[in-house]
């Protein structure tokens, strides 16, 4: 796969965007999600439509995976090496170690 690097990037309005893609499944489920951005987040360089793919996979799979009046939640904040780290919460049921374990392998 080839990755497109484009600089400048908004990690606040790419969740946002991200967000707005799930709102409707998640409110129709009961589910609230939200956004916790840290201010002052630097630009990101990275490829937009990958990076968005990912947020949506994991964001999909939160809502799919918690109980109605459950929440999610995907957060941004400052990374120590200086970059952004994105971060999604949820109150779903979550993994065992056995099922984390399979997920962290290449094609588990």
């Amino acid at each position: 796969m080839e990755l497109n690097e484009e600089r400048g990037l908004d990690a606040r309005a790419l969740a946002d965007s991200c967000v707005a893609l799930v709102s409707e499944g998640a409110a129709t489920a009961g589910i609230v999600l939200a956004t916790e951005f840290e201010a002052g987040l630097p630009p990101l360089i990275a490829d937009g439509t990958r990076l968005k793919q990912i947020l949506l996979n994991l964001l999909g799979n939160a809502v799919k995976f918690t109980e109605p009046g459950g929440s999610v939640m995907l957060a941004g904040h400052s990374a120590n090496d200086g970059g952004v780290e994105f971060e999604i919460r949820d109150t779903g049921l979550g993994m065992t170690a056995a099922e984390i374990g399979i997920a962290i392998e290449p094609f588990g």
